[in-house]
């Protein structure tokens, strides 16, 4: 290693331990719905974005097995070389199917999706208005665009019709998340269409934390409110509660055709391998005919706001399936999620530069698989870290990214 390289990375890693933002990868392995093996140890899991617990699901895990015995584990080329199979398409038909919409297309994640659908849509001379707290791929992808980005307040609808009247040689984009992958809290979408439909700019809606688990068959928070019709690009993922990997837009055939020759992030990668598209096929069957753990999911969501709230944490009694408790100080969230693990319960502290400075957190994350007996020693976890000198939650908040 070079003396500039091993400067670069001491230097960095020493001032993040300082700052108690240095961050390592831990191993976690998921065992049971619900689940999480941690060393020798089971804890529950109230962290990860497996809402439904189908990663665990014998069905998609069978038929990513059988792909891989048919058709190989990789696709050896992108999708515009040799890298289409039969059921990439299949499963890109039936993503279309249940969402009710064209045509859809299948990224190797939710992070390709995001920069590469508004990296294909503005560049130079466009325009871009972007809730404040939208995740860190929305992010990057204005940048990646060239195209001038102006920020609205979060949740902000009059502010973001506003900077959408800004003027512009090129074309207008809005993009915003339909539940926010931090706060949990959901964006005005009928009043973000009206703005757009007014200024006549493109409407990009990331669904990641809300298909699978918001609406009718899980299609998201734009259908249960009835404006799928009015997204222009619909962005979900098959990582969060579909339980596998990879994304999707979707949109009109025209949207498809559009990306296929546009989006970096499609053309210039690998093509997911057989068994993902093969799981993420099952996942959308399970996730359509999930109504049950949709259900359960909501109940426990109630079940553990009432108890926060009970044990004086600042959490609304109401609200989706991501909690925030807000610390603010990096090494209160870090204590908080130490004596939670302690307590055989895991939960991350989230730091900077996932969140800004002074708006440290615990994110928690409902669950379906977890019964009232989980819930009752969560909760008894939680009184815990509420006896604890020092570690109150707030409901400042102030994140940029997921």
């Amino acid at each position: 290693m070079s003396r500039a390289a091993d400067a670069l990375f001491r230097q960095t890693l020493e001032r993040l331990e300082r700052e108690n933002r240095l961050r390592a990868t831990e191993q976690a392995i998921v065992g049971r719905p619900g689940r999480l093996r941690v060393g020798d140890r089971e804890v529950l899991d109230l962290c990860s974005n497996d809402y439904l617990g189908l990663s665990a699901s014998p069905k998609i895990a069978e038929a990513a097995s059988n792909a891989a015995l048919s058709e190989g584990t990789g696709s050896g080329a992108s999708r515009l070389v040799t890298g289409t199979r039969s059921s990439h398409l299949l499963l890109e038909e039936e993503t279309a199917r249940w969402l009710g919409c064209g045509a859809a297309l299948f990224f190797s994640s939710g992070y390709h999706a995001n920069v590469g659908v508004l990296d294909a849509l503005a560049g130079p001379g466009d325009l871009i208005v972007s809730d404040e707290f939208n995740h860190a791929s929305i992010i990057d992808g204005c940048r990646l665009s060239g195209a001038r980005t102006l920020i609205y307040p979060h949740l902000d609808a009059g502010e973001a019709d506003r900077l959408l009247s800004t003027p512009v040689s090129g074309r207008r984009v809005l993009v915003t998340e339909s539940l926010f992958s931090m706060h949990g809290d959901a964006a005005p979408l009928e009043e973000l269409a009206d703005a757009a439909q007014r200024r006549d700019a493109v409407l990009v809606l990331d669904e990641a934390h809300a298909v699978g688990v918001v609406g009718e068959e899980g299609r998201g928070l734009a259908a249960r409110m009835g404006l799928a019709g009015r997204v222009d690009v619909l962005i979900g993922t098959f990582g969060k509660a579909a339980g596998v990997f990879g994304a999707f837009a979707a949109g009109s055939d025209l949207m498809r055709a559009f990306l296929v020759n546009r989006a970096r992030t499609f053309v210039f990668t690998t093509s997911p391998p057989p068994p993902i598209v093969a799981a993420c096929r099952e996942s959308v069957r399970a996730m359509r005919a999930a109504s049950d753990l949709r259900e359960r999911l909501q109940s426990n969501v109630r079940a553990l706001r009432e108890g926060l709230a009970d044990l004086g944490f600042a959490v609304q009694r109401e609200g989706n399936h991501i909690i925030p408790l807000v610390f603010g100080d990096e090494q209160a969230a870090i204590r908080a999620s130490e004596i939670l693990l302690d307590n055989g319960v895991m939960v991350r502290a989230i730091r900077p530069p996932s969140v800004p400075a002074g708006a440290s957190r615990l994110r928690i994350t409902g669950h379906a698989a977890h019964g009232p007996d989980d819930l009752r020693a969560a909760l008894a976890a939680f009184e815990n870290v509420a006896r604890e000198p020092g570690l109150t939650s707030s409901t400042a908040d102030g994140s940029k990214a997921g």
